[in-house]
């Protein structure tokens, strides 16, 4: 079921090659179409149901991803499991589901049911970008090497934006890629990376098939302060003088509350 509202690899190399892919923002071109899958599964329904009382509302193209048949608010994508490693999966096939039942939107996103995005900011920002060029837009993580491939993986927390002409290209190699990924973490052949890290797996992918690196959008806050089940986690407030475009790691029943502090 679709919900949808009615109707190194070094940080600075990346910031200055890639702004070079800047479009001025013109406020009077149509809106931009942006298709969100959130990740979630059938014991997080306070999670998913907070983000669907909020952030959810504002936006034309959401799908709720996890679960079977039973749970009408979510998209099954078979029997993949619902734990966190079924994280990967739920990424890959969740784009592959968008893509089929949306194929004509300027950018698709994954993110996770404890994170917030702020439509208005999102379209100011994302539109700055030409979904017509191969663009990968998200916020710095950290660098990887797997095998020969050198990358930057993005931050998947707080979302990332997949143009419309690099979904195409992906969705070609998508099936295999899946394949692949699982035989070289059953080789052992990842270096430190885990299999279910779905972020960084799509870097990587990007990187190897493509050569392409993520381009950096600011406002992107991946680790807030604000589930504290998660103490192991380097957490960061996010300054009150900001206006962000998407917070991470929010619990359920803070969730309105952080919707309604930074709109």
């Amino acid at each position: 079921m679709i919900y949808q509202k009615n109707a190194v690899l070094i940080k600075l190399n990346y910031l200055a090659i890639n702004l070079v892919q800047f479009q001025i923002y013109d406020p009077m071109r149509k809106e931009i179409s942006v298709a969100i899958g959130i990740m979630t599964a059938p014991v997080l329904e306070k999670r998913y149901t907070a983000c669907i009382k909020t952030w959810v509302q504002d936006f034309n193209h959401i799908y709720l991803f996890g679960g079977y048949a039973s749970q009408t608010e979510l998209i099954s994508l078979g029997n993949i499991g619902e734990d966190y490693k079924s994280a990967f999966l739920k990424q890959q096939l969740g784009l592959k589901y968008m893509y089929n039942n949306n194929p004509n939107a300027d950018w698709y996103s994954i993110v996770g049911c404890d994170t917030i995005v702020f439509k208005d900011r999102l379209i100011a920002e994302i539109s700055k970008f030409d979904s017509t060029q191969d663009l990968f837009v998200g916020t710095y993580y950290k660098p990887y090497t797997i095998g020969d491939v050198d990358f930057v993986s993005l931050h998947g927390g707080p979302g990332f934006y997949l143009s419309n002409s690099l979904m195409k290209k992906i969705m070609a190699l998508m099936d295999d890629f899946n394949i692949y990924w699982y035989n070289k973490s059953q080789a052992r052949e990842l270096s430190n990376v885990d299999y279910s890290s779905s972020d960084t797996a799509l870097s990587y992918m990007v990187k190897k098939y493509f050569n392409i690196d993520f381009t950096p959008m600011r406002l992107l806050f991946g680790d807030v302060a604000a589930l504290n089940e998660w103490e192991s986690q380097q957490v960061h407030p996010v300054p009150d003088e900001d206006k962000p475009i998407a917070l991470h790691y929010i619990k359920a029943e803070r969730m309105a509350e952080y919707y309604q502090k930074y709109q």
